[in-house]
């Protein structure tokens, strides 16, 4: 059988998945799936792809059975051009840490973590405000966090200006 590790993160995993392999296997590795002139003999020959990437732009792959996702999901895969007959896999098991990542995300977003811990503000795609001394968690309450929030804007707008 012959397999193509399809994209930057497939073949980041590529060697790790290969050296659990029990059963021979013919892999290659592509690292960017824009490469058009590598892609297409390498489709042409795979009846396995390992990547999370399919789009409609891809060259044919009659030999093509499997197709397994290394991600989660599936958002990357355009099911609707994949060719007929094609298995299409994706990750599992990994529900419950994606669930702890989405509530903790949203924790961290609502209590302004990312501002307590002095993390800049360009990530979370709000102005930078002044680091902490002490974080916010410490504060008595919101009233007490809000009102030292507003203050650090304020020194950082006009130490700005200057």
């Amino acid at each position: 059988m012959k397999a193509l590790f399809l994209g930057h993160f497939a073949a980041t995993v590529a060697a790790r998945i290969l050296g659990k392999m029990t059963t021979p296997l013919e892999s290659s590795i592509l690292d960017d799936e824009g490469d058009a002139a590598h892609l297409a003999p390498l489709l042409a020959d795979a009846e396995i792809v390992v990547g999370h990437i399919w789009r409609a732009g891809f060259p044919r792959a009659p030999r093509l059975r499997l197709l397994q996702s290394v991600a989660a999901g599936l958002d990357l895969l355009d099911t609707t051009v994949v060719p007929k007959g094609v298995t299409i896999c994706n990750v599992f098991g990994q529900e419950p840490a994606i669930a702890e990542y989405v509530i903790m995300t949203m924790l961290v977003m609502t209590h302004r973590l990312c501002e307590a811990d002095g993390i800049p503000q360009r990530v979370v795609g709000r102005e930078p405000s002044v680091w902490r001394r002490a974080p916010a968690w410490r504060s008595a309450g919101a009233h007490d966090r809000d009102h030292r929030l507003r203050a650090d804007r304020a020194r950082w707008r006009s130490a700005r200006r200057d």
